[in-house]
């Protein structure tokens, strides 16, 4: 009797790890040369995936005063296998970030997905990026009150990764708040940053970037783009206080500098509202004032109407903490 054959000893195949627990190969810019290098290598962009969605995340701590500072802004998609940057930006140069992020929040080829745009939008006015022209454009919080809750404006990125129904999501994000929630309140002065600090960094930027794909449908179902460039110019525009902005409020033209921002047009099954425009006079110089004031008066008001409207908006901060001048 024959023996029986030999058979080669075969491994059982290994489960892969979820996405977020591979690892991610990272881009970390503390200095102007790389910075520029990365700009050139990327037609002017602070990002280096090809992906069609890149998530950004803005990394806001508070100074003793209150206000807002951000220390870090880091791009990602949702594959692991792409490469992330951060940008420690107190070390880079003002002027060329905001003219990389510029682009990027310009490039209408791809989608850049962010998490509450009302704050970044005043950061970053204050920072220097001015007549930013948004396109493709995602705030997370708009869309998950489209999809899931109209009556949150202003969910956190745990509740919106339970609203876009991915298990992944919702563990990552969970991570990432936990990670945080440990954090002693200096973590974020250190330079360079630890590691664990640029991996929660990318972290939450491919969260960004999952949470959007996962909503598929709903974010095709309403001009996303459009509701967020809106709420940006609200923003920036100071007519809206965070804590009563929705995503159908009246589009503005503003007027600043003698330059015109896009109109931003919300979806009108979505806004629910009639459409109207109206135009500011967003007046920041005394030359602008004395030429108000000879057109019409003497008086700061620009409108032949019988009956005007005149507030005083006074400073103080907005639920999310941003600094309203």
């Amino acid at each position: 009797m024959e023996p029986p054959p030999a058979f080669a000893k075969t491994r059982k195949p290994t489960r892969q790890p979820d996405a977020p627990n591979q690892w991610t190969p990272r881009m970390y810019v503390t200095t102007g040369k790389k910075l520029q290098s990365l700009l050139d290598s990327n037609g002017s962009k602070p990002v280096a995936s090809r992906a069609m969605v890149i998530g950004v995340h803005f990394q806001f701590t508070e100074q003793k005063g209150g206000s807002d500072r951000v220390v870090a802004i880091t791009t990602a998609s949702s594959a692991v296998d792409h490469t992330a940057v951060v940008l420690q930006i107190e070390q880079l140069d003002k002027k060329v970030v905001a003219k990389g992020l510029k682009a990027l929040l310009g490039d209408s080829t791809t989608v850049k997905v962010m998490h509450d745009v009302h704050r970044t939008a005043l950061w970053l006015r204050r920072y220097g990026l001015t007549n930013a022209d948004l396109s493709n454009c995602v705030d997370l919080q708009l869309l998950y009150q489209h999809a899931v809750d109209q009556r949150e404006q202003h969910a956190d990125t745990l509740r919106i990764a339970v609203g876009s129904c991915s298990t992944a999501s919702v563990e990552l994000a969970r991570k990432v708040n936990s990670f945080n929630g440990k954090l002693k309140p200096r973590a974020w002065e250190s330079s360079p940053l630890a590691p664990p600090l640029l991996k929660t960094l990318v972290q939450t930027a491919q969260l960004y970037a999952q949470c959007y794909d996962q909503f598929g449908a709903a974010a095709a179902s309403a001009d996303f783009g459009a509701m967020t460039r809106e709420r940006w110019y609200c923003a920036i525009s100071q007519q809206y206080h965070s804590a009563i902005l929705h995503h159908s409020a009246t589009p503005l033209n503003v007027l600043a500098d003698n330059s015109t921002y896009p109109q931003a047009k919300a979806d009108a099954s979505a806004a629910n509202l009639t459409e109207s425009t109206r135009t500011i006079a967003y007046i920041n110089a005394e030359p602008r004032l004395q030429s108000l004031l000879d057109k019409n008066s003497n008086k700061p008001v620009a409108s032949q109407a019988t009956t005007v409207g005149v507030h005083f908006h006074f400073a103080g901060q907005s639920n999310s903490g941003a600094e309203l001048d």
